[in-house]
C-alpha cells in the first residue's frame, strides 16, 4: 500500500493497494486423487489465515462445484470433497501452502447445505402462481392509498440488489404473503432512479421496506431480506388502516 507524502506535489494524490486477494491451486488427497482449492483473503488484510478468510474445495476439474457460492465457507469451518469432510490444518500467510485433513461432522453435506441456505424455509412455502401486485409509480400509489384509506407498502430496491431478487422469487410469490398483502397498496421504488425518494425516506440499504399510513406518515420499517413468516407477522402486527 502506498500513500504519497503531502509535500510531494509531483506524485498524484492516489492510494495504490495491491496484493493477492484470491488464489486458486491444487493438490492430491490420498484415496481421492487430485483436488482444487480456492482461497479468498476475505478481510483484505494482505495475508491468509485460518480464522478470518474463506475457502472452497472440489475434485480437480469440477469447476461448477468449486465456483458454487455454497462451496465457499470460512476457513475455520470444514469443507467437502464429494461426501467427505476436510478441515484446514495449516496455511501459510502467502496462501501458497495449505494442509488439510479428514474430519467428522454432525450432518451430511446435503443436510448442511439446507441448514446453511437462508432461503430454505421460504422455498418450502406454497407457491401456487400469483405474486404480490406492485405498482411502479410512487405518486400514483400514494394517491391510491390515500383515496382508499389503505396502508402503503413501499419497497425500495435496485437492479443489482441480490436479496431484493430473492424476495421477488421466494417471498412475494408465496401464497401466505400474497394473502397478507391483499389489503395493502404496494409499490416498488428503484433507489438508483428515484434518488429524491431515497433522500426523503433516508434509505441507505436495500431492500428497505416502509409502511405509510393513508396520510403518508411512516408507521413501520424493515431493512434487508425479509422472510415469508417474518413479513406476514409484521403485516399482521402493524394492522390495517383506520
Amino acid at each position: 500500500m502506498y500513500l504519497p507524502p503531502d509535500d510531494d506535489e509531483q506524485t498524484p494524490a492516489v492510494l495504490r493497494y495491491s496484493h493477492r486477494g484470491f488464489m486458486q491451486g491444487g493438490g492430491r488427497v490420498p484415496g481421492l486423487g487430485k483436488v482444487e482449492v480456492i482461497l479468498v483473503d476475505f478481510n483484505q488484510d494482505g495475508q491468509f489465515t485460518l480464522d478470518r478468510d474463506r475457502w472452497a474445495l472440489a475434485p480437480a476439474g469440477d469447476r461448477e462445484t468449486l465456483y458454487d457460492p455454497r462451496s465457499g465457507r470460512a476457513m475455520s469451518r470444514h469443507n467437502w470433497i464429494e461426501d467427505k469432510a476436510f478441515k484446514a490444518v495449516s496455511l501459510t500467510a502467502d496462501g501458497r501452502e495449505l494442509r488439510i485433513a479428514p474430519t467428522t461432522t454432525e450432518h451430511t453435506r446435503e443436510e448442511e447445505q439446507r441448514l446453511d441456505d437462508p432461503y430454505h424455509a421460504d422455498k418450502q412455502e406454497p407457491h401456487s402462481g400469483p405474486s404480490v401486485k406492485f405498482l411502479h409509480d410512487f405518486e400514483k400509489a400514494e394517491k391510491m392509498a390515500k383515496k382508499k384509506g389503505k396502508i402503503l407498502l413501499v419497497d425500495f430496491e435496485t437492479t443489482w440488489c441480490g436479496p431484493c431478487a430473492m424476495m421477488d422469487k421466494y417471498v412475494y410469490s408465496a401464497d401466505k404473503l400474497v394473502a397478507a398483502a391483499k389489503d395493502y397498496v404496494c409499490v416498488k421504488v428503484d433507489g438508483d432512479i428515484r434518488k429524491d425518494l431515497k433522500k426523503r425516506f433516508v434509505v441507505t440499504r436495500y431492500p428497505t421496506l416502509i409502511l405509510l399510513d393513508p396520510h403518508g406518515e411512516e408507521i413501520g420499517r424493515r431493512v434487508g431480506y425479509q422472510s415469508v413468516a417474518g413479513l406476514s407477522e409484521w403485516f399482521a402486527r402493524t394492522g390495517k388502516a383506520d
